[in-house]
């Protein structure tokens, strides 16, 4: 009987046991730069040196747009903008964990974690001036420095059998803006990588639905010229400058070659999930409705348009699903086109190994019954 107590609580420590990253700080990289200028860096699960299971997530954390809503983020919140200095992270939970069975889809992957700190969504290119109110807005030339060194310094880049680049909330919309130009850096080392990307939380709303004398696409516009950002090359290629619909997802997936997931809720509770210009969540209920049944034409184009892709669309009013509990190990929601339901952490593993459907979505206006918020 004793034994079986200890054994029992082996496991536990086994499986309840933290996913420690080590920090690396990208000190041959001089562009890889915070918006206070201290060098960016990122962490990185020491099983990560030798797996052939790779997933990158770029952190999130918000972003400001001006010389002044930059001072007041980096005045209010100062590790948003400047180097996190940890010489480690212990991470446990969900899609960090190494239990299989609360993680099927990463347990056996390296882990790394690019730390946030460009306030830019990960995408911008800005040297510091008076205009930026001497802040650097480097988020895109952070993330080629992170690519470049995990290849230049990870010993077996030529045995990779699989890299996922994941990222939520405003690590999604780097995953927007990045899917393609990571997926180049590493074929180019390893033409046999089977590449994929995931965006949790990002800008998958229809765009088209806004409030009247309110263009989301115009004010993005100008976020993007104040961070000098660098997005989808192949979308701006492909379309008229100045390229607007390269700046929100929803329209610019089409240009975006490597496989993609979206995981997203029909209404986020963080307000610039759904774009600049929409209306409080409390109000317009008319809006708001038509904003779920678009979404879900949205989502069925989506998946019409790119049907290797996978989706996650819960109606349950939250922000980010993959590094939440209930969201990744509670909440199931119907399979597009199956009968019966999945788990979000099921579907991530589905998709990525081929073994069994990775599409669910609920339906507009009909609330998850195991959504815990009202």
């Amino acid at each position: 009987m004793l034994l079986k107590v200890l054994l029992s609580l082996l496991i536990l420590v086994v499986t309840c046991s933290p996913t420690r990253l080590l920090r690396r700080e990208l000190v041959d990289y001089p562009l890889a730069v915070c918006n206070d200028g201290t060098r960016a860096a990122y962490f990185y699960s020491e099983h990560d040196l030798h797996a052939d299971h790779v997933l990158i997530h770029l952190q999130g954390g918000g972003a400001c747009s001006s010389a002044e809503t930059c001072a007041a983020r980096c005045a209010s919140h100062p590790p948003s903008c400047t180097s996190d200095q940890a010489e480690y992270v212990d991470l446990s939970h969900t899609m960090w964990s190494e239990d299989p069975t609360e993680n099927p889809p990463f347990h056996y992957f390296g882990k790394v974690l690019v730390a946030y700190c460009s306030s830019d969504l990960h995408s911008g290119t800005r040297e510091p001036s008076d205009e930026t109110n001497g802040y650097f807005m480097h988020g895109r030339h952070i993330i080629e420095a992170v690519m470049d060194d995990i290849i230049k310094h990870k010993p077996n880049v030529d045995k990779i059998k699989q890299l996922v680049l994941m990222g939520s909330s405003a690590g999604a919309f780097g995953v927007d803006f990045n899917c393609d130009f990571v997926a180049d850096k590493f074929l180019a080392a390893n033409l046999d990588i089977d590449v994929r990307c995931i965006a949790d939380s990002g800008d998958f709303y229809p765009a088209w639905i806004h409030l009247e004398d309110c263009d989301p696409y115009q004010l993005d516009e100008i976020a993007h010229q104040f961070w000098q950002s660098k997005g989808d090359q192949s979308c701006f290629d492909s379309v008229d400058p100045p390229g607007l619909e390269c700046l929100i997802f929803s329209s610019a997936y089409p240009y975006t070659q490597t496989p993609f997931m979206v995981v997203n809720h029909y209404i986020d509770r963080h307000p610039d999930l759904e774009g600049p210009c929409t209306p409080p969540h409390n109000q317009d209920q008319e809006f708001w409705d038509t904003f779920e049944q678009e979404k879900y034409s949205l989502a069925l184009t989506f998946l019409e348009d790119r049907p290797d892709n996978a989706i996650f669309l819960s109606n349950c009013m939250f922000h980010s699903s993959v590094q939440q509990e209930f969201a990744w190990n509670d909440m199931d929601v119907p399979l597009v086109n199956g009968e019966g339901s999945e788990l979000l952490k099921n579907i991530v593993r589905n998709w990525l190994t081929g073994d069994g459907p990775y599409q669910a979505m609920d339906l507009p206006l009909q609330k998850n019954p195991k959504c815990p918020f009202v």
